[in-house]
C-alpha cells in the first residue's frame, strides 16, 4: 500500500516498459509473465525499437492489454525515456524483452513502494537462452541506506546495482534525467541519482530472471578495444551528467574526482590494451591498485582486482585474454568453475 504519514492512501501504480529489439524470441515470455501479475495497479507499456525480425507482429498482438509504441530504431536508452514520458505510474520498471518477472513479483515490489522511496532494487536469477537456471541469483547486495550509497558513488564512482530489469523507479527520478546520448541502456545515471532523490530498497530475495545469450546487450564475452574503450567513457559521461543534475537542483553531496583517478576507468584500460594484444602498461597496474586503496576497497576486492591486473600483467597473450574473459563474462566464470569442479572431483568450491 502506499503509505504517508502512517495513512494508507492507495496501491502505487506500476507502469511496467518492455523495450524489444530483434527479441522475437523471447518477446513474449516478457509480456506474459507482467499480464500474469497478480497485482491490478499495473500499466503495461510495449516499445519496439525498429525491430527488423518478427517482434513488431508479435507485439501487436497484445494491443487489447498493453500501450504498443513502434519506433524507428535508434536505442533502447530513447526508446525507454520516450515511453516514461507517456507513463502514468508512482513507479516505472524497465523490464528488458529477453528477461521476465517471477509470480507475484509485482505485489512484492509494490509493498516497497513507499513514497520517501526512489528506487526498488532485486536481485536477478540467471537463465540459458532457453530458460534453464545456469546459477545463483546476482548481485549479491546489502540493504544500504541512501546516505551510505551517495558515499560510495563519491568513493568508486557507482555501486553494487542489478542490470536494467532488477530496478524500479519513483517516476519523479526520471523527470531530471533528459537525454542521455552517450548511453546505450537507460538505467546507467538514473541508478545514481536515485539515493539523492530518496532511499533506495534492496528486496533479498530475487523477483526476476535475467537471460544470457549471446545477443545480449552488455556484450559480455566479447572482447574488443572498442567495447572497453565506450565502457570507460560512458562511466565518467554518467559521472558528469549526474553532477549536472545535482548542480541544477543545488545538491551538493557529489563531487567527481580525476577520471584517471577511478579503478573501473583504469580496469577498462587495462582490458582494452589485452584486447589489442598487447600487454598492460606498468603504470597503469600501478594506477589500478592506487585507485582500488583510494576507494577503500575489502580485502576480497583487492584480491580479485588488484590481483587480476597483477596477474594480467605478468601473464602471456592467451592466458591474459582468459583473464580478460573471466573478469567481464559472467558464462565464461561459470564454465572455469564447472571445470575445475568436474577435476577437483566435486570439492572445488
Amino acid at each position: 500500500m502506499w503509505q504517508k504519514d502512517n495513512v494508507v492512501l492507495r496501491e502505487p501504480r506500476i507502469s511496467i516498459i518492455i523495450s524489444c529489439f530483434n527479441y522475437e524470441k523471447y518477446i513474449v515470455r516478457a509480456i506474459e509473465s507482467v499480464i500474469h501479475q497478480d497485482y491490478a495497479n499495473k500499466e503495461i507499456i510495449v516499445v519496439d525499437d525498429g525491430s527488423s525480425d518478427g517482434s513488431a507482429a508479435i507485439i501487436r498482438g497484445y494491443g487489447h492489454c498493453a500501450t504498443l509504441a513502434f519506433e524507428e530504431n535508434r536505442g533502447q536508452a530513447v526508446a525507454c525515456l520516450n515511453a516514461a514520458r507517456r507513463a502514468t505510474g508512482d513507479y516505472i520498471h524497465f523490464l528488458d524483452a529477453d528477461d521476465y518477472l517471477m509470480e507475484g513479483a509485482l505485489a512484492r515490489i509494490a509493498r516497497a513502494c513507499q513514497p520517501d522511496v526512489a528506487k526498488v532494487q532485486f536481485p536477478l536469477i540467471p537463465v540459458s537462452a532457453d530458460g534453464a537456471v545456469i546459477g545463483r541469483p546476482f548481485p549479491q547486495m546489502a540493504d544500504h541506506t541512501s546516505a551510505d550509497l551517495i558515499h560510495e558513488i563519491g568513493r568508486r564512482g557507482c555501486y553494487t546495482t542489478p542490470p536494467n530489469s532488477g530496478n524500479v523507479f519513483r517516476a519523479d527520478v526520471l523527470s531530471h534525467i533528459g537525454e542521455i546520448p552517450y548511453e546505450r541502456s537507460v538505467d546507467g545515471v538514473i541508478y545514481l541519482l536515485a539515493p539523492f532523490l530518496g532511499e533506495v530498497v534492496t528486496l533479498t530475495q530475487p523477483q526476476g530472471y535475467y537471460r544470457f545469450h549471446n545477443q545480449n546487450h552488455s556484450q559480455h564475452g566479447v572482447l574488443s578495444s572498442k567495447r572497453f574503450q565506450d565502457e570507460g567513457v560512458r562511466f565518467i559521461d554518467r559521472l558528469d551528467h549526474l553532477a549536472s543534475i545535482l548542480r541544477e537542483i543545488g545538491d551538493t553531496r557529489f563531487r567527481k574526482r580525476p577520471e584517471a583517478d577511478y579503478a573501473f576507468v583504469c580496469s577498462r584500460e587495462i582490458l582494452r590494451q589485452i584486447s589489442e594484444g598487447r600487454r598492460p602498461a606498468l603504470r597503469l597496474i600501478w594506477a589500478h591498485w592506487v585507485g582500488l586503496f583510494r576507494e577503500r576497497a575489502d580485502l576480497r576486492s583487492l584480491i580479485r582486482f588488484g590481483g587480476w591486473a597483477t596477474a594480467s600483467w605478468v601473464a602471456p597473450d592467451r592466458l591474459r585474454r582468459g583473464l580478460a574473459l573471466y573478469l567481464t563474462d559472467p558464462q565464461y566464470r561459470r564454465w572455469i568453475r564447472a571445470r575445475l569442479l568436474k577435476q577437483g572431483g566435486g570439492r572445488f568450491p
